[in-house]
Parts: C-alpha cells; sequence; structure tokens
C-alpha cells in the first residue's frame, strides 16, 4: 500500500488496484490516509475546541493511541494541556508516536479507572468518547463528509444511489452513532431517501468491542432502526483474512470491518469504514519502561500536588 496522507477530507474508493483488491467489491473510507491516521481526528477537532473556549484546565484521555494521538495534535494548536493515560498492551507503533508527541503521558494498569478518578478531583475535562458526548457530535462530520463523497461519486458514475449499508468497527460507539445521527438528519431533511443498515463490527481486534461499551443501549437501538447486524469477527476469522489479503496492512479494527463486509457478501451498494492504519514503529530501540507510570490514585495525587 502507499503510504500516503490527506491533511484534509480522505478517499472513499472502491476496486483500487496496487492500494487494497479487486477481490472487494465494496467501497472503503479510506481514514487510515489521514496525517492524523484514523477516524478519531472528527471528536478530537472538536473535543480541544470546547475545552479551549470554556476555559477548563485542560483534558485527561485513558485510549488505546488513536484518540490520544489525535487530541495531542489539535490541543497543541489551542495550546490545551492534555494527559494521556494507556495500557501496556498499547501497540508499540502508537505508542512511540505519543511518546514523540505528548508531554503528559503515562502507562498504567488501570488506564480509564484513573482517568475518571483525575478529571473528577482535578477539574480536568474527561475525554474518552464513551463519557463525552461532544465526541459524539464530532463523528456526526464523518457522515457528512461521506455524504459529500456520495455525490461526487454519483456525477462521476461510480455510485447509482446512498450506500444500502455501512460496515464499521465499533468500540466506544461515538463514531457509529454520530454517523447515524448525521444520516437521520439528511434524511429528515430530504437529501437521502433511507438511512443505511449500519452494521456494528466488534470482534478480536484489540479485544475491543461495542458489547462491553457505556453506550451499548444506543447500539443496539440503531441496529434495530437500520435492520444492521452486529458482526463478530474473531481471531481466526481475522487471521484468515490477513492470509488471504496480506498486502492490505491496516488496523485491526479496519481488517475486522473488511472481513465482516466479506463475510455478509458485501458489494457494490455497501461502505467500509477503514477506521484506521497500522501503526509501524520506526525506532527499533524504542524502550517503552521510560515512560512515566500511573498506577494507583496516591500516583495521580503526587502528580497533581
Amino acid at each position: 500500500m502507499q503510504d500516503h496522507f490527506s491533511e484534509k477530507n480522505t478517499p472513499t474508493e472502491i476496486n483500487s488496484p496496487g492500494e487494497l483488491s479487486e477481490r472487494l467489491l465494496f467501497f472503503i473510507k479510506r481514514e487510515d490516509l489521514h496525517t492524523l491516521g484514523s477516524h478519531k481526528h472528527f471528536a478530537a477537532s472538536v473535543q480541544i475546541k470546547d475545552i479551549s473556549k470554556s476555559g477548563l484546565k485542560g483534558g485527561v484521555i485513558s485510549t488505546s493511541g488513536n484518540a490520544g494521538i489525535c487530541l495531542i495534535h489539535y490541543a497543541k494548536d489551542s495550546n490545551v494541556n492534555i494527559y494521556v493515560l494507556t495500557s501496556d498492551k498499547c501497540k508499540l507503533g502508537k505508542l512511540e508516536m505519543l511518546t514523540k508527541e505528548c508531554k503528559n503521558l503515562f502507562l498504567s494498569k488501570n488506564p480509564a479507572r484513573l482517568s475518571n478518578y483525575i478529571a473528577a478531583k482535578y477539574g480536568l475535562k474527561n475525554l474518552r468518547p464513551s463519557m463525552d458526548d461532544l465526541a459524539v457530535s464530532g463523528f456526526e462530520g464523518l457522515g457528512r463528509e461521506l455524504y459529500e463523497q456520495y455525490l461526487g461519486l454519483k456525477i462521476s458514475g461510480k455510485l447509482n444511489e446512498f450506500w444500502k449499508e455501512i460496515y464499521t468497527f465499533s468500540t466506544s460507539g461515538a463514531s457509529y452513532i454520530g454517523m447515524y445521527n448525521s444520516f437521520k438528519k439528511l434524511k429528515d431533511e430530504g437529501f437521502i431517501n433511507t438511512i443505511p443498515k449500519m452494521h456494528c463490527v466488534t470482534g478480536f481486534a484489540g479485544n475491543l468491542g461495542s458489547k462491553h461499551s457505556l453506550r451499548k443501549k444506543q447500539i443496539n437501538e440503531i441496529l434495530k432502526l437500520t435492520n444492521g447486524r452486529n458482526i463478530e469477527i474473531n481471531e481466526e476469522e481475522l487471521i484468515t483474512f490477513k492470509m488471504d489479503f496480506p498486502k492490505i496492512e491496516l488496523s485491526e479494527e479496519s481488517l475486522s470491518a473488511m472481513a465482516a463486509a466479506l463475510k455478509n457478501k458485501a458489494d457494490e451498494t455497501s461502505l467500509v469504514i477503514s477506521t484506521g492504519k497500522k501503526w509501524k514503529i520506526k525506532n527499533p530501540d524504542f524502550d517503552k519502561s521510560v515512560i512515566p507510570r500511573l498506577d494507583s490514585f496516591e500516583d495521580c495525587d503526587r502528580l497533581f500536588s
């Protein structure tokens, strides 16, 4: 695959030889090609803007990587202080990127619990997408961008109608719900005739999935409203997909969404969201042991004392 990025909109492609595969018949939204490596920029830009305007002290997030990378980028531009907590299971490529960009990065045995504690006790905004509704509203931008690109694809003759179904890997559910909200507004305003079937992909990738999300009730409501499916891709299915498509180097979440679409016999009326890139380690000597740790409430209190 090419290693190029987009500063703004990322492409929506179908049958792109040399990049993905002619064997995948569905459209793919290439958020992995964004400068920041994932679709999390939609939420991060809105969240940081809110902190900057509200005058809060800053923000804290527990993250597996991508959300933290995006938040740090926008926080620098806005002079907002961000604390990032991640687990020892964070992929080394993401961890290397976080280490380069974030002055307040910490490894933790309990990143979610301790970020909740820091937010509550020290007046910082909790930026976890599962905890912040602004993340959902930010992801509405992804739905609007998809509609704009649909219009271009329609003019070029590559797509006759808006996609009938969408596949996306879901963890917190913020992007899933945000896209649905934007599609509902487009339908209510008469821009599209029907809302696509919203398929929620979960499974082996990162041991993540909407079944553990605080937004599970909203996700299930959307699944029911759109006649979507909750599709789980297990470890064996993900490994098989990687073997069948060895040239596709994306995040496991993105690959899982593609595997789900293939499993469900998706065609050119379908769209898969490639939510992120595969972060590769650039420095083979990178040592994560130099990253400071927060493993207890006492550690947090010492940090902020």
